[in-house]
């Protein structure tokens, strides 16, 4: 599921890209979106897949910090 949100993401951006006009846009927008909504899910599973505790308790408090940050630099 992960490859097919990702697929999804990235045909989204490329039609995002390539976009003449607003509403072609918009919808590819939505296709991002659409796509973002099943990678979501997965993405922490990839973290912590094949790790020890240790090293998975890192990697996601890496992640989770890294996410914070973002969010309050961004805007």
């Amino acid at each position: 599921m992960f490859m097919v949100g990702i697929g999804i993401f990235t045909g989204g951006s490329v039609l995002a890209a390539l976009a003449p006009n607003i509403s072609l846009l918009i919808v590819a927008r939505a296709i991002q979106g659409f796509g973002g909504a099943i990678v979501d899910p997965t993405h922490a599973d990839h973290l912590v897949g094949r790790r020890t505790a240790g090293a998975a308790r890192l990697a996601l408090g890496v992640w989770s910090g890294v996410g914070c940050l973002a969010i309050a630099i961004g805007p």
